[in-house]
């Protein structure tokens, strides 16, 4: 992944992702995240991966496609927020001005995104929906393509 690629997941780590209940809950670290043990934070095989879904209902099952090989669990939330940011972002450029309509567009024209497997350890769009219809995103916010692994290819020992 490129150093904008890892930049961003950083900063989405530090600002974004919720610490798992591991202070109120008598399992150790690796239980208290829900289903994910804290050796797969690091990816399961394959790599982590992050659905899109079509809230249009255009796709079947709603799923568009599912995007893999993100090395963290850290740079698959951080990827699937900024895919919705800027589907959200897409949806307020149609001319819409108040946040109730921003929503409404984007239930029902926009694409949401969710981490594969991850559990309760796995962003969901729902936490912050309301945050992003109220105040638009920065480039940066909307930057989904840095932090996606297909575009970096095959690597030279791949070949």
């Amino acid at each position: 992944m490129s150093r904008a690629a890892d930049a961003a997941a950083r900063r989405y780590s530090s600002v974004h992702v919720r610490t798992p209940h591991a202070a109120r809950t008598p399992y150790p670290p690796s239980r208290a995240m829900s289903g994910v043990e804290a050796g797969d934070l690091f990816a399961p095989p394959g790599g982590w991966r992050v659905r899109i879904l079509d809230l249009s209902g255009g796709a079947e099952d709603n799923i568009v496609e599912e995007i893999g090989g993100f090395a963290t669990l850290m740079q698959a939330n951080a990827f699937a927020r900024s895919y919705v940011r800027d589907s959200v972002e897409r949806c307020r450029e149609a001319g819409l001005n108040s946040a109730r309509a921003v929503l409404d567009a984007w239930f029902a024209f926009g694409e949401d995104a969710e981490v594969v497997d991850a559990g309760e350890a796995g962003w969901r769009s729902g936490t912050e929906l309301a945050d992003f219809a109220d105040r638009p995103a920065s480039a940066a916010d909307r930057d989904w393509r840095a932090l996606d692994p297909r575009r970096d290819g095959p690597s030279d020992a791949d070949e």
